[in-house]
């Protein structure tokens, strides 16, 4: 806008569908008939109706953007191998190779939702037959200031008010935060019961099994360590590490019962 990138209007590897409307009027428009590697430069103005950001109603804004893939082209009447390959990025060359592949996939996502099933169902009865007794108060209002924070956050980070933003979304500030003390009432719950089995069962983490608990962590959403503490408290990471833990010991030792015909 006037020759200087604004917040919230820069991205990259986004993936767009056409038809989708999620950007601008003739954003779609202009990207219809290039081709993959070019550059096209879009003169457009912002509607003079703008919700997200209504400093920017009417405004002319400049977007540059790179196509780096298109997807969409017709699928053959048959699997062949040139197919497989394309489709793949030439990981599988042939059919057959990618059958393999398929099947070994679907067996191991068939073994993980059974394992997922399993643990789930076994919560289940942990939660209903736990009797909660401690005051979780200061744990209800620790959830509720971290989610309102990240709300908050994340409206900042886009230059929009909150209450642009519920608009946006179709809500009020009051049903809003009542959502909110829910969502927050469930999580203490959760995490209360979590740190309940935790403690009977002897599960908690080493200091050895936190740090390595994070490396790991970290490394699944591709950052460090030590970003992922400075992002999230101690308390937090080390409620999700327990949480593993006890997902590890529900598999391990639930008992399924058949259910009665």
């Amino acid at each position: 806008m006037d020759g200087v990138a604004f917040q919230g209007g820069t991205g990259t590897d986004f993936n767009l569908t056409i038809g989708s409307g999620q950007f601008i009027a003739g954003f779609e428009d202009g990207l219809i008939g290039k081709s993959i590697g070019e550059t096209v430069v879009l003169d457009l103005n912002f509607p003079e109706d703008y919700p997200p950001n209504p400093d920017f109603a009417g405004d002319p804004v400049e977007f540059t953007v790179k196509i780096n893939y298109v997807q969409g082209e017709a699928i053959p009447n048959e699997l062949n191998d040139a197919f497989v390959e394309r489709y793949t990025d030439g990981e599988y060359k042939t059919v057959d190779d990618y059958r393999v592949y398929m099947k070994k996939t679907m067996a191991e996502n068939k073994v993980e939702e059974a394992r997922v099933g399993k643990v789930n169902s076994a919560w289940e009865k942990v939660e209903a037959n736990a009797n909660f007794k401690k005051d979780a108060e200061s744990l209800i209002q620790y959830n509720y200031d971290s989610q309102m924070y990240q709300a908050e956050s994340m409206t900042a980070m886009y230059g929009i008010t909150m209450e642009t933003y519920l608009s946006s979304m179709g809500t009020t500030e009051e049903q809003f935060q009542r959502e909110l003390k829910e969502y927050a009432e469930q999580n203490a719950r959760w995490q209360l019961l979590v740190r309940a089995v935790v403690e009977a069962e002897g599960l908690e983490p080493t200091d050895e099994e936190y740090e390595s608990g994070v490396e790991r962590l970290a490394g699944e959403i591709g950052s460090t360590a030590e970003e992922l503490k400075a992002n999230y408290s101690e308390t937090m990471l080390r409620d999700i590490l327990r949480q593993e833990a006890v997902q590890d010991f529900l598999e391990e030792t639930a008992i399924e019962v058949p259910a009665e015909e």
